[in-house]
């Protein structure tokens, strides 16, 4: 019998198989890996506006809209009212009966009465001059649109225009403060109107979105004696849809 030939035979099935076996072995953390690894994120939804407008860049009087053919919003100058005060890079300070205002016509949400979200970022540097002080206007009184106001009270509501010449109010749990700066967002769809407060939801109301119009907004005024919101304007947006905003 020849020994060395089945010595060698058997030595290089022992090593075959510590070989497999260290082979085995090397493979199951990248097995566990494998399937340790969390599933990729889909990309965030991006919801461009349908009117964006930054109170902090004003030239001539004119606050431009950075939607493409996107109206502008103005300083209202008829009748020699009190003019608002530019503050570069920040926002627009309206006081005492100081507005802008534009065109929105065809606006859609607001002029189709799809869903629809407006946003306003502001800070309250005094009480309003009457009942209320007009922040956002854009309507038909009690008949189509809506406005956002601050109460006297210091609650913000929004006021809801339906074509029956009813109207519903959305107005936010708590009062506001003076010299705090808020990011507002209220959305409608077809059953019901949301506001958010810097991020996190405020108050809800069930009702129909404001009827359906077409026209001119006002900022810094509403339709009313004194109805004066005193404080600055950083930005107001449109946009399309009822998505809540990033916290």
């Amino acid at each position: 019998m020849n020994y060395r030939y089945n010595t060698t035979r058997a030595g290089a099935a022992v090593l075959s198989c510590a070989t497999l076996a260290v082979l085995f072995a090397a493979s199951i953390p990248a097995v566990h890996a494998a399937q340790a690894a969390p599933p990729a994120k889909a990309a965030a939804e991006v919801v461009k506006p349908t009117a964006l407008w930054d109170f902090g860049t004003v030239k001539d009087g004119v606050i431009a809209n950075s939607v493409p053919d996107g109206s502008p919003l103005k300083f209202f100058t008829w009748n020699n009212p009190p003019q608002p005060t530019p503050l570069p890079g920040v926002g627009v300070r309206v006081a005492h009966g100081s507005s802008v205002e534009g065109p929105i016509k065809d606006m859609p949400g607001l002029s189709d009465g799809k869903p629809w979200s407006l946003d306003i970022d502001f800070t309250i540097e005094d009480k309003p001059d009457g009942y209320c002080g007009g922040m956002f206007q854009s309507m038909d009184y009690l008949k189509a649109g809506l406005r956002v106001v601050l109460g006297n009270n210091m609650k913000l509501t929004t006021e809801i225009y339906h074509a029956d010449g009813k109207g519903t109010y959305l107005s936010s749990t708590s009062p506001l403060e003076i010299g705090k700066p808020y990011k507002a967002r209220v959305t409608f769809d077809a059953t019901k109107a949301t506001l958010y407060l810097n991020g996190e939801l405020d108050a809800t109301l069930d009702t129909a979105p404001p009827a359906p119009f077409s026209g001119a907004c006002q900022i810094g005024v509403a339709g009313g004696n004194k109805y004066n919101f005193n404080g600055i304007i950083n930005r107001v947006a449109i946009y399309p849809g009822t998505k809540a905003p990033a916290k």
